[in-house]
């Protein structure tokens, strides 16, 4: 496959959310959820794939400048479930990446749907360090102290870590066809909208 890209960023995103009034991706489409006017993004992780380079927690109230910085035209994007987290890049930053990497679509073309693909499960299935559990105690929280974002940017980290060690994993023998119709209906999904008016 020819790279339309010259770097790949792996993100994921770190957002607010309150079972207590249903606004959580389990009860809502993904769509509701982040153009609700709920919808805030604590924050960030931010990792070049394949550099030694660390692992950055951008704030929420930095993104759409640290966004800004980056040449979207040759960069693309890894993440799992990446139809949440380059939404919100798309509609609540106006930000679109050349090229969206997805360890859950390759999971799931690989190992099928029954087996559960989630990034927990899929830690465990490939022997890796056991995914955190730092966001839920971020359940109804609007405004997180200095412990509680110091704990969520670490976990947020360690997702990062996992995503990478699994795409690693999935990607050896993948075929290039199949990166593209994943891509492609990542872009058709999360393009179809103009962005949301605030972040």
């Amino acid at each position: 496959m020819t790279k339309p890209y010259d770097t790949i960023l792996t993100i994921d995103f770190e957002t607010y959310w309150d079972t207590k009034i249903g606004y959580t991706l389990s009860k809502m489409t993904t769509e509701e959820y982040i153009r609700h006017d709920l919808f805030h993004a604590f924050g960030c992780c931010v990792h070049e794939y394949g550099s030694d380079s660390p692992t950055t927690w951008v704030r929420g109230d930095g993104l759409r400048e640290y966004f800004s910085g980056i040449d979207w035209g040759r960069t693309a994007v890894l993440a799992h479930n990446a139809q949440f987290d380059v939404s919100i890049m798309e509609w609540a930053y106006g930000v679109h990446p050349a090229f969206i990497f997805d360890t859950l679509s390759m999971a799931r073309a690989l190992r099928g749907v029954e087996v559960g693909n989630s990034l927990a499960k899929l830690a465990i299935d490939f022997g890796l360090p056991a995914k955190g559990t730092a966001v839920y105690t971020t359940n109804g929280v609007a405004k997180l102290d200095e412990v509680m974002e110091s704990e969520l940017s670490d976990y947020c980290k360690h997702d990062v870590y996992l995503c990478e060690r699994i795409f690693d994993r999935l990607v050896k023998g993948y075929p290039s066809k199949e990166l593209r119709l994943i891509d492609m209906t990542l872009k058709m999904y999360t393009r179809i909208h103009t962005p949301c008016a605030t972040a």
